[in-house]
């Protein structure tokens, strides 16, 4: 029988929920939470010898570590699959089912991830991760287990996923190598010749897509509590929290109260893609402390927020971007910020 091992966070392994985002990877045998609803389905078809738990935080901080320790307990337990979530629409939960899969990848072994078709966390799943739809919310728990379960049915029985299986899946445009009678300079003069003739054709190259944004309403600034943000990684001096130079896992705070300017001797900029000279040698330069508290004493904003908040936009993917926004916009609500001055490198 088909060995399988289920990844979950720290709500739904029933440990508790944002205040224990923090809680240790740890593996506990068999079914734990949802994975008594995945193993009830699946009936023969598979057994879920164990289940991994640990907070979304945890598997932030360090994920290199985490998908170590999650592919070592990969050979421990001999599994065949691995199963992560599903994570629905939750953001860090789906970036730690990436990491899951990732891992499930260096152990040599299948990977199926359920996800919304919205969570950051899919565009960082490797490529041959097959990825099932899920609802927004915990409500969609039983249609999304069911739909996990078509796809593991076919995989447990060594069939590939077929076409009604698929429809349960998120179809991503990834590029692959593959052999053509043209090469690439016919190629490209045939599809231009194609779009001045007002012809069908198909790029090879799929564009980004972005979401538009609505902008927000304008603020009354003289009244406005301001923060100020920045993707330039500038830390106080010896970067104490180890923010990452490229690609960053997370984005971090620091107090400016009773600051009024922002000092080289305090703080320095560890941004790994440009050169940081003029920055570590007036800070300013990157968080506009000096000025914002000019305009601060002269009444032209209201009142500044008492920490600033960075992260490294170099190499760092826009899902993952996307999701310290979100995260940082949370903070920023909760201390009834108006506005934020975001700067970068």
């Amino acid at each position: 029988m088909t060995r399988i091992m289920h990844y979950i966070n720290q709500f739904f392994g029933g440990i508790g929920g944002e205040d224990k985002a923090e809680y240790p990877l740890t593996v506990t045998a068999g079914t734990v939470g949802p994975g008594r609803l995945l193993a009830g389905k699946l009936g023969d078809a598979g057994t879920i010898v164990a289940t991994i738990v640990c907070g979304d935080n945890t598997a932030q901080y360090s994920p290199d570590h985490i998908k170590q320790e999650i592919a070592a307990l990969l050979e421990q337990y001999e599994a065949d699959i691995l199963v992560a979530g599903p994570a629905f629409g939750s953001g860090r939960y789906g970036l730690a089912c990436a990491e899951a899969a990732e891992a499930a990848q260096m152990y040599g072994i299948q990977s199926v991830v359920g996800m919304h078709p919205e969570n950051p966390g899919i565009d960082l799943c490797p490529a041959d991760v097959i990825i099932v739809k899920a609802g927004e919310s915990v409500v969609d728990m039983a249609a999304s287990m069911e739909h996990l379960c078509r796809v593991l049915v076919h995989l447990t029985a060594g069939r590939p996923v077929d076409t009604e299986e698929l429809t349960y899946c998120i179809k991503r445009d990834i590029r692959c190598n593959t052999t053509s009678r043209k090469n690439g300079a016919v190629r490209a003069v045939d599809m231009l010749l194609a779009k001045i003739g007002g012809k069908k054709f198909e790029s090879e190259q799929l564009p980004p897509h972005f979401p538009r944004i609505t902008p927000a309403p304008p603020i009354d600034v003289p009244l406005s509590k301001i923060a100020l943000l920045s993707t330039g990684g500038l830390v106080p001096k010896g970067n104490p929290d180890r923010l990452e130079a490229s690609s960053a896992t997370k984005w971090v705070s620091y107090s400016i109260a009773g600051r009024a300017s922002l000092t080289p001797e305090d703080f320095e900029c560890i941004h790994g893609g440009i050169d940081v000279t003029h920055i570590n040698a007036y800070p300013n330069r990157l968080i506009p402390l000096d000025i914002c508290s000019e305009f601060r004493a002269k009444g032209l904003i209201g009142a500044l927020d008492d920490e600033y908040y960075v992260t490294v936009g170099n190499l760092t993917p826009v899902a993952r971007c996307e999701q310290f926004a979100v995260e940082m916009t949370a903070r920023l609500k909760e201390k009834k910020v108006s506005g934020v001055i975001l700067t970068s490198s």
